[in-house]
């Protein structure tokens, strides 16, 4: 279990356990107080980041951000996506078939062929 522990006095120490679904902060945009979801918690740790210094955006603000951002930003990020996966594109039209896809990471390639496949509808009801 994490917790959250802090000395009240000299003869009261607090601790508050955390769960994931807690934990909150105030945008620094407009100053909603919302959840931060468990994936940005992940993000913050793995960037080395610490929690005092880390900004949030509330979903409303974060979209204001992403679409002024994405438009100029990605740009160019995108330009650079088309002209690596370009020759991968070509070579799968070249050699393989239209039901072959490559799946790239940072440690692995790789391509795999579908013979047959049929979509089926899918409702929470």
């Amino acid at each position: 279990m994490l917790y959250i522990k802090t000395k009240l006095n000299e003869e009261i120490t607090l601790t508050i356990p955390i769960y994931c679904d807690e934990i909150y902060t105030k945008c620094p945009e407009c100053g909603v107080e919302h959840a931060v979801e468990p994936e940005i918690i992940a993000h913050l740790l793995n960037e080395g980041d610490d929690f005092a210094s880390a900004s949030v955006y509330c979903e409303k603000c974060s979209k204001k951000e992403t679409a002024a951002d994405t438009t100029e930003m990605r740009k160019g990020e995108i330009d650079t996506l088309e002209k690596l996966a370009s020759p991968i594109v070509q070579w799968i039209r070249e050699h393989q078939g239209t039901h072959t896809e490559v799946h790239i990471s940072w440690d692995h390639v790789r391509v795999k062929h579908d013979g047959i496949g049929i979509p089926f509808p899918y409702s929470d009801e």
